[in-house]
């Protein structure tokens, strides 16, 4: 349907990270036969966890947007995860002065090409908001596109990281769901 109709709901985690294992859950659940495509650049602890847990997963450089439509529309991936600000100042495989390098995506140029796809199964773009900002809105990259009736967006938000800048003991995760 077209993005004007673009509609929102919540739900609270424990924590981002069991956020993100819920959804993975599900997608996988849902379809087990398909993988999972991971940005590069996607927080550690999740790929890590994809990695621990044997999720099927697939890599891909997010500015390779040729790729992620492909895979997107192949059939054989049920979601993909990305990181728009990424997460190398702290993940330990990036060392040197590869911590440095911040890759530049262009969110709006992927969620076109997504959105111009034809999908015969749910496939679901989950992106990780936590330090995009409280200016984001989706809705507003959404505008004037029509969204496959099987393309979901889902946004993945650190309570503790951005609310609270990582100070309080206390985690959340939040969920946003279309």
């Amino acid at each position: 349907g077209a993005a004007e109709a673009f509609h929102q709901s919540a739900v609270l985690f424990q924590s981002a990270m069991s956020s993100f294992r819920g959804i993975l859950e599900y997608v996988l659940t849902e379809d087990p036969e398909r993988a999972v495509l991971l940005g590069n650049n996607v927080y550690y602890e999740l790929e890590s966890m994809t990695e621990h847990e044997g999720f099927r997963t697939r890599m891909i450089d997010e500015r390779d947007i040729d790729g992620i439509a492909a895979a997107a529309g192949s059939g054989e991936i049920s979601a993909f995860f990305m990181d728009p600000i990424a997460n190398s100042m702290i993940n330990p495989k990036v060392t040197g002065q590869d911590r440095l390098n911040y890759p530049a995506f262009d969110l709006k140029n992927i969620i076109t090409r997504l959105c111009s796809l034809h999908y015969d199964k749910p496939f679901y773009f989950v992106l990780d908001i936590t330090s995009m900002g409280p200016l984001f809105q989706l809705s507003e990259y959404l505008k004037g596109l029509d969204v496959p009736a099987n393309l979901h967006f889902i946004q993945v938000e650190s309570g503790q990281k951005l609310v609270t800048d990582g100070e309080e003991p206390s985690t959340s995760g939040v969920v946003y769901v279309d």
